[in-house]
């Protein structure tokens, strides 16, 4: 099932669950590394035509934003304390 967050979807992954959503804000965990879902990620907004407007991250963890027609989402992945594990979230300004 797909997510969608303000139009930007989230990449299906292994074993996404959603730990938390709102209207401004949602949290997905994943079993995989960091850098698997960061493959994901930029996959799928090359697919859906969305671009990344800052990148703030070091070694695939911290914050980037990213925008589509107008609309500007930020997105942080974090490993969690498993490497196996990682977390992703979607929020807006509001």
């Amino acid at each position: 099932m797909a997510a969608v967050f303000h139009g930007l979807p989230a990449p299906e992954g292994v074993e996404r669950r959603t730990l938390y959503a709102s209207k401004f804000r949602t949290i997905f965990t994943y079993r995989m590394n960091l850098a698997d879902l960061d493959l994901q990620l930029q996959r799928l907004l090359a697919d859906r035509s969305w671009a990344i407007r800052l990148d703030e991250r070091v070694s695939l963890t911290g914050k980037l934003d990213v925008s589509n027609d107008g609309r500007v989402v930020h997105v942080s992945m974090e490993p969690c304390n498993n490497p196996m594990f990682s977390t992703m979230k979607y929020w807006i300004d509001m």
